[in-house]
């Protein structure tokens, strides 16, 4: 800190322009993203906005791109925002940093068409950050110079509010095991087999529950699934959950359940951690780089998820060490200090 009482990591007359798919109130992992960074980044001197393509225009970002002039434009998703990224940075010769947040590597960049529109964005794109090896190992297989990637770990960041009894809203005993699967509903999240997975599980061993809480974000998947609610009373689907609730559920549940398709780096999974739950998670790239033997459990296929969760069921009791293992890997590889400084010092090089 210096005499003045600002800090020595600020970048005092920087602008950074955030462009998200998506923004609260809907708590997406975009959402939730975005608000982190930008805060970490205002902490550091920067002057930020974010533009929310679901509300905004074309013309709504143009306005806003030449009455703030932004010095960087920040794209999350290089599909979603990528090219409204683009658009605004030749609007005021802006560097722009694209952030890869997920279904743009996983899903979009195997479609050819969308493959050409994401190649335009990170070629002009001054940096590119990911998550984790595995996403940088992805887009070096698709020729993009490894020089401007740079993999940046999330960090955790969830204000502490009221906890909702939820076990005794929905009469669930205190000994029955309580499922959460946290995040928007929609196809990639596969909770349909997580569905699948927990009423044969049930079956056998009784006294379980799901309880599922996100934004609704494909309507078929929202009908595919109150079809199986009102056909299994042990399904709760509880809507969007304001980013002070998020704890307080996830203290609530026993074990975090992630069987979605595709992952870059999972907030909730990382959120789950940080609250100390189990987190039972498909083995995928992005779930392999947080969830090991030690800090979690990774399934591989339909038959092995029922085992898995079987497995839990019958050695509850005996799986302190697996959260005390994730809590360490929280604080030492996924801190909000780790990952401010490391867009802070990409901030200053595109700078110069």
């Amino acid at each position: 800190m210096r005499d003045d009482g600002s800090c020595d990591d600020e970048l005092p007359t920087m602008k950074s322009l955030l462009i998200t798919p998506t923004f609260f109130p809907k708590p997406t992992g975009n959402a939730v993203t975005v608000e982190r960074i930008s805060r970490q980044l205002q902490q550091g001197g920067i002057e930020c906005r974010i533009i929310d393509l679901s509300l905004a225009s074309e013309q709504t970002l143009l306005e806003e791109v030449r009455r703030f002039a932004p010095d960087v434009i920040h794209a999350f998703h290089a599909f979603k925002s990528g090219p409204s990224g683009l658009r605004a940075k030749h609007e005021v010769s802006a560097a722009m940093i694209t952030t890869m947040t997920g279904t743009d590597l996983n899903v979009d960049m195997n479609d050819p068409e969308r493959k050409k529109v994401m190649e335009a964005v990170l070629s002009e794109s001054a940096a590119i950050t990911v998550f984790n090896e595995e996403a940088k190992a992805l887009i070096l297989q698709h020729g993009i110079p490894g020089g401007k990637i740079s993999v940046i770990h999330q960090s955790v960041s969830l204000p502490v509010g009221v906890a909702t009894d939820y076990r005794k809203r929905f009469a669930i005993d205190d000994d029955a095991t309580v499922f959460l699967m946290l995040g928007s509903v929609r196809r990639i999240k596969n909770i349909g087999v997580a569905i699948d997975a927990l009423s044969f599980v049930r079956e056998k061993h009784g006294a379980l529950y799901l309880l599922i809480a996100g934004p609704i974000m494909e309507q078929r998947e929202f009908d595919l699934l109150s079809d199986k609610m009102k056909r299994n009373d042990w399904i709760h689907y509880l809507g969007e959950i304001a980013r002070d609730e998020v704890c307080g559920l996830l203290r609530e549940a026993d074990v975090l359940l992630n069987t979605s398709l595709a992952e870059s780096e999972s907030n909730s999974l990382l959120e789950a951690m940080t609250c100390g739950r189990i987190v039972i998670g498909r083995n995928i790239p992005g779930n392999a780089s947080i969830l090991t033997k030690r800090t979690g459990i990774l399934f591989n296929d339909n038959d092995d998820l029922r085992r898995k969760i079987t497995g839990y069921i019958a050695n509850a009791g005996n799986i302190e060490l697996v959260r005390e293992s994730a809590s360490r890997l929280i604080e030492e590889k996924f801190n909000w200090q780790s990952e401010k400084d490391s867009y802070l010092s990409l901030y200053r090089n595109i700078a110069h």
